[in-house]
């Protein structure tokens, strides 16, 4: 998104600018491979060599090396945001908000600052995380399957609009359940047999 990647490490949940992060680390390879090829020659001069070209290879040797720290200080700039985070199993991407599945529980957050936003508990290690219709749908390795309104929806989606109408993408035989109105953000969706949302506990 816009050149921001997003990452769980170490406990941190972090957003950083991937072009400057990959501008910074090409410098710095680049500077790095050159001081081995200065290594290589300075140990290829003959015995006999004057030492004002050894001192010339040692003050190459010397500068780049000063830059590469240089560079290095440069890379902590490229994180937009970090916070800790004890839900590194997997991470979704959807409109402004980023969800974060763990070992029994699920959170989500704002991409512009890192923000948690809610979560909530779960059975099991939350390993699949998919977001649509103003839903997050959350699977475990226990099997469960379970819904969650998100932060940003008015309300939950359902197959069956106030007027009874299907929306254009609802399957067929899909059966009709109550429409879910203005939901708390983090509100716990159950997901039974033969249907799709319907409200439950937390």
């Amino acid at each position: 998104q816009n050149g921001i990647v997003y990452l769980h490490a170490d406990g941190w949940l972090q957003a950083f600018d991937r072009d400057s992060y990959v501008g910074l680390q090409t410098e710095i390879n680049t500077r790095k491979a050159q001081i081995q090829l200065w290594q290589e020659q300075k140990k290829k001069l003959p015995s006999d060599t004057g030492e004002p070209q050894r001192r010339q290879l040692d003050a190459e040797i010397a500068t780049a090396q000063g830059q590469i720290a240089a560079l290095q200080e440069r890379i902590p700039t490229c994180f937009i945001w970090r916070t800790v985070s004890d839900c590194p199993l997997t991470l979704i991407l959807a409109d402004d908000m980023l969800f974060a599945g763990g070992e029994g529980r699920v959170a989500a957050y704002e991409t512009a600052t890192g923000t948690e936003v809610w979560a909530a508990s779960v059975e099991g290690r939350a390993y699949g995380l998919a977001a649509a219709g103003g839903a997050l749908f959350v699977s475990t390795d226990l099997g469960r399957i379970i819904g969650f309104a998100t932060a940003r929806s008015a309300r939950a989606w359902s197959p069956c609009d106030l007027d009874d109408e299907e929306p254009a993408d609802a399957p067929e035989d899909a059966p009709c359940v109550d429409r879910i109105q203005a939901p708390v953000a983090g509100e716990r969706l159950e997901l039974l047999p033969g249907e799709f949302l319907r409200r439950g506990g937390r």
